[in-house]
């Protein structure tokens, strides 16, 4: 009645909210009209919600006819003085696709005089995301809310008049006619889940003991433990190590190398399906650890090495994949077979490279230099810009080293006299072996 005839209503008994607290249980349709008799004071239930499920009361229903009639009758007779607009018709509704309207209006008002209430309803597609009233001629008071806007997996870029976003729409535009606006929203990407599966352990004793259980029942016909449970593989290119099991009672087994692991070498163990890392999250599958050895006095690296710094144009090429960096994990991948970079320095076949990334590996110190890697590979083949390598064999490793001419040992009591016997228990066999030559090393 109010919006056909532009009847301007005084407001009566104002809410005590802005808007009722239970507005989302009120239909769609019905949103802009409980909306303006809630805020003229109409309709407004207990002062804070609606209820708009409820039936209302005969009470209530003649306290409303009372304040509508009440309202009407201001609105048609000027105190004392009666008005013609008891005969106003309702003015014709405005073509919807009519946009030559006059800029310099500020509100849209019927013949009577009253002020029309013009509707603003936001979609996302055909999804009603919420309706918004305003005088004729006014801008909206408030946009949704983040509350109602919100989508999952996508952000808001903003409102639009037609569904192919062309036409921007703007919180400060007057409102002239009910209308439909348009949201449009990007697209979030998926984030990432880091899923842990390696865990690294560094100087650790040569006889570490890595405990493992089941995650499955055991297949029949499954091959021994010690096959089944892990493999374990060298990263460094040293020697392989023989593993083995033991059965602790308690549904945990150890696995172990009962000759030991090698003194300053790197491994890999991986488990096979159905075992898991004792106290370890079940996707981690591979254990990463080095093995503690003393340092030696007077030990540095050998002449010939060739140190290689690592820039972002080199890239590796192992097993047909490209990586960044030259790692231990990517050594790990490399195994036996041969790898490849781009590299516009002069190396030769059978050359020894340190190939690095931060600080010079002879200027590092025991710190978080140490973590940036240094990985040291033969030289196989050069062809033009491209450089193959693989990993060291137990030769090459040796010769990374400087030897001394002279080899210290530490005993408790030197022999007596011009000739005697000394204890050689602590002589590092192959450190000697090495120095003097095998044969002549071998005690």
């Amino acid at each position: 009645y109010f919006d056909l005839f532009g009847a301007e209503a005084e407001p009566q008994s104002a809410p005590e909210t802005q808007e009722p607290a239970d507005l989302h249980l009120v239909a769609d349709w019905a949103k802009a009209a409980v909306m303006q008799m809630w805020e003229d004071g109409f309709l407004i239930g207990d002062g804070t919600s609606f209820d708009p499920t409820a039936l209302a009361t005969r009470a209530q229903t003649a306290e409303l006819c009372t304040r509508l009639d009440r309202a009407v009758e201001v609105w048609y007779c000027e105190p004392g003085v009666p008005s013609d607009r008891v005969r106003v018709e309702p003015e014709e509704e405005e073509d919807e696709e009519d946009d030559d309207r006059d800029d310099d209006r500020d509100d849209d008002r019927d013949e009577g005089g009253g002020t029309i209430r013009r509707t603003v309803s936001f979609y996302d597609g055909d999804r009603l995301i919420d309706t918004i009233t305003t005088k004729g001629g006014q801008p909206l008071k408030e946009m949704p809310s983040v509350e109602k806007a919100s989508k999952e997996g996508a952000v808001l870029l903003g409102y639009f008049y037609d569904k192919e976003f062309t036409k921007p729409f703007y919180a400060d535009a007057n409102i002239y006619e009910n209308m439909d606006v348009y949201a449009q929203y990007s697209e979030m990407e998926v984030p990432e889940t880091l899923t842990v599966r390696t865990f690294t352990m560094q100087d650790v004793s040569n006889d570490l003991v890595v405990t493992i259980e089941r995650s499955s029942a055991p297949v029949a016909g499954e091959p021994e433990l010690a096959r089944a449970a892990a493999s374990l593989q060298s990263i460094d290119g040293s020697d392989p190590v023989v593993l083995d099991a033991r059965d602790n009672g308690d549904g945990t087994y150890d696995i172990y190398a009962p000759e030991g692991y090698r003194d300053g070498c790197a491994y890999e163990l991986t488990l096979a399906d159905g075992w898991v890392f004792s106290g370890k999250e079940p996707s981690i599958r591979t254990a990463s650890f080095t093995i503690f050895m003393e340092e030696v006095e007077n030990l540095r690296m050998g002449d010939d090495i060739i140190y290689v710094e690592d820039t972002a144009s080199m890239d590796y090429t192992v097993d047909g994949e490209s990586y960044p960096v030259l790692n231990s994990d990517v050594m790990g991948l490399l195994g036996e077979d041969e790898g490849s970079f781009s590299y516009d320095g002069v190396v030769e076949e059978g050359d020894v490279l340190c190939i690095y990334t931060g600080k010079h590996p002879e200027v590092r110190e025991k710190n978080g230099d140490l973590l940036d890697p240094a990985m040291y590979v033969t030289v196989t083949d050069v062809e033009g810009g491209t450089v193959y390598f693989a990993a060291l064999d137990n030769e090459a490793q040796l010769g990374l080293y400087e030897l001394p001419d002279n080899f210290p040992i530490a005993v408790d009591v030197l022999p007596e006299g011009e000739s005697g016997t000394i204890d050689l228990s602590k002589l590092d066999i192959p450190m000697y072996e090495a120095m003097v030559g095998k044969e002549v090393g071998n005690l």
